[in-house]
């Protein structure tokens, strides 16, 4: 998929046993990164190269410092949505309250 701003996306069916015996392994490898998985049938020379990367990945501190870079944007991604939603839900009860006061002493 062409996205307007110049990247692309590819969706791939993790779960197909569609296809040759080399994809379905590396989309099972991609599902668990995990040449233990009993679910890859091929473990060629490509599979384990990625794997060696993966985990050289996985090892270095510019990896962690990616990973706690991610962790700190979704919490502050997860306390902006809280609090936009919180004065959302305050302001529609604030009106509600409002209302009710007003039928109130309209019936009194």
């Amino acid at each position: 998929m062409h996205l307007e701003d110049g990247t692309k996306k590819i969706f791939l069916n993790m779960t197909s046993k569609n296809g040759s015996k080399e994809l379905s392994s590396l989309l099972q490898y991609m599902k668990n990164t995990s040449l233990d998985n009993p679910e890859i049938e091929v473990k060629d020379e490509r599979l384990i190269r990625l794997d060696e990367i993966v985990n050289e990945v996985k090892e270095s501190e510019e990896w962690e410092a990616v990973q706690m870079n991610i962790l700190e944007i979704g919490i502050s991604q997860g306390i902006s949505q809280g609090i936009s939603q919180g004065i959302s839900q305050g302001i529609s009860q604030g009106e509600l309250q409002k209302l009710i006061g007003q039928v109130c002493k309209k019936t009194s």
